[in-house]
């Protein structure tokens, strides 16, 4: 009897002593230490490591019902780290001797050309660290294991991606890059209007309703149009970057209402800065321009309002997906003084809309904006705040049918406010404000039916200030630019018809351009500052 007791005890045992206790883990782009955790909880035992060892591990990691050895097996594949029993109960989690940490440093340069590129950024995708070459390409990134992904990146440059393993004995490495090539697709037009007139003196006159015609926006877009015109093209593809008979867009003369326009765009040349509600027609000159245009060595884009007086109170108010648009007509006094006034604001500062962003895709392509969008939302952050807006008033007084005066004034901003931040080692904001405005008041009178004059008074006024502070690190760059352009402009135009077949013309051109520029760069690196400003008057007669 005692020893079928005893058997009995023995059988019941053996199904205890085979079954063996197991657990479950599912983490998603967690931390070793994370995992540590949560074996404790289930397997009733302590794990001893330091905490650098185990923080900067990032990994995902899902297992099944297995028991802690294969748990503790995958883990030492997977990080290459050794853990080792000293009881039943504690392990200790350390480096394998076996294991070095790999230092990636060297030069990054462009394939081609062999300069070097400055402002590289260079990640190791597996532990969430990253670094950034300086201007003479050499950048430096510690304590990367044989097994994480390195990845260059540079704006206009095909990205690279190695392991670190390739790295051999810590010694430095050459990155070539090669820049990167986008296709454009075909463009096709099937349509132009023939609604265009040739003037006497050779210039080309075109009303609103022609540029209506001309593109497919809701919005006649001005320049847009004008690019439709034998001679007058834009590389950049931008709706206002003209070059006329192979001029540069610095060369031409663009007025409104005699006006001198020195920044004719929103949006970095998407949008017309001028509302088309306030033009009525426009004269282009492609090759020689009249002489009371002045010393222009490319075209002529000068740009009138209707100056007929109003007779009734009428106005618009619009909104589309980039700016909300109003106008307003008033007759301050029938058939004597009429006043226009029309403004433009958008709102991307607020909401981004899908055209917004089509835009922005656009013409931010191959910049440091469009690099930085490439780098994963869980490295970096970044902020876009950017507005335009345009106010146009234009009154015009009838003292007598022979007698006239036009005042216009023209006011328009774009603003840009960028940052940009990676791991807290490195911090970017960039800041431009671009500025235009003027006022012009044009006399026109009519002694006798073959002699008349025109006096015209011009001021104009452009600004642009940039700034950038960069931190990499403990380093600190700052740079400043800002361009400044000043204009007072006195015309005189008197017409004597002779006969029927003969005109002279004559006048007198009086103009002053004050223009300055500035930049300053600053580095603590090298204790350092860069200053060049310049400033000086252009008279003209």
């Amino acid at each position: 009897m005692r020893y079928i007791i005893l058997l009995s005890l023995i059988l019941a045992t053996i199904p205890l002593l085979s079954q063996e206790n197991t657990g479950t883990l599912c983490i998603e782009n967690g931390s070793l230490k994370e995992v540590l955790n949560e074996l404790e909880s289930q397997f009733e035992v302590r794990f001893s490591y330091r905490e650098d060892v185990v923080n900067t591990l990032k990994f995902s990691f899902e297992i099944s019902n297995a028991s802690l050895e294969t748990i503790i097996a995958k883990l030492q594949k997977e990080t290459q780290l050794t853990f080792e029993n000293i009881s039943a109960r504690y392990i200790i989690v350390k480096k394998s001797k076996e294991q070095k940490l790999i230092t990636v440093k060297g030069r990054l340069v462009d394939k081609l050309t062999q300069t070097p590129l400055w402002g590289g950024t260079i990640i190791n995708r597996s532990r969430n660290i990253g670094s950034s070459s300086d201007k003479e390409g050499y950048f430096e990134l510690q304590n990367n294991s044989p097994s994480d992904t390195i990845s260059v990146q540079y704006i206009g440059f095909t990205s690279l991606k190695f392991s670190a393993n390739i790295i051999s004995k810590n010694l430095p490495v050459k990155i070539e890059l090669s820049e990167s090539y986008e296709q454009l697709g075909e463009v096709l037009i099937d349509q132009i209007s023939d609604g265009t007139g040739n003037n006497y003196d050779g210039s080309i006159i075109l009303s609103t309703e022609d540029f209506e015609s001309f593109t497919a926006s809701p919005e006649p877009e001005i320049f847009e149009g004008l690019q439709l015109l034998p001679g007058v093209i834009s590389p950049s593809e931008s709706s206002s970057d003209l070059h006329i008979r192979g001029g540069t867009p610095d060369q031409n003369l663009i007025l409104w209402n005699g006006i001198t326009i020195y920044h004719n765009s929103h949006f970095f040349g998407m949008i017309s800065a001028l509302n088309p509600h306030q033009i009525s027609n426009v004269k282009v000159f492609r090759s020689d321009a009249s002489a009371h245009y002045g010393n222009r060595v490319s075209g002529v884009i000068d740009m009138r309002s209707d100056r007929r007086p109003l007779d009734r109170i009428g106005g618009s108010l619009g909104v589309n997906f980039n700016f909300v648009d109003a106008l307003l007509d008033i007759p301050l006094k029938k058939d004597k003084v009429s006043f226009s006034v029309s403004a433009r604001r958008s709102y991307a500062d607020l909401i981004w809309t899908p055209t917004f962003n089509n835009y922005s895709e656009r013409i931010f392509q191959n910049t440091v904006i469009s690099e930085n969008e490439k780098v994963p939302s869980q490295y970096a952050k970044s902020n876009t705040d950017f507005y335009f807006k345009d106010l146009a008033l234009n009154t015009s007084i009838n003292f007598s049918d022979s007698h006239k005066l036009y005042v216009s004034y023209l006011y328009s901003v774009n603003d840009l406010d960028y940052s940009f931040s990676f791991n807290e080692d490195y911090r970017n904001r960039n800041r431009l404000k671009i500025k235009n405005q003027g006022l012009s008041l044009i006399s026109e009178r009519r002694w006798s039916k073959n002699v008349r004059h025109n006096i015209k008074g011009e001021y104009s006024y452009y600004n642009l200030d940039y700034n950038s502070i960069g931190r990499v690190y403990d380093e600190i760059d700052k740079t400043e630019k800002a361009n400044t352009i000043r204009k007072f402009g006195l015309d005189t135009d008197v017409q004597v018809r002779l006969s029927r077949w003969g005109k002279l013309r004559t006048g007198f051109q009086l103009s002053s351009q004050n223009v300055g520029y500035k930049l300053k760069r600053e580095y603590t690196s090298i204790e350092d500052e860069y200053t060049k400003e310049n400033k000086g008057n252009e008279n003209s007669y």
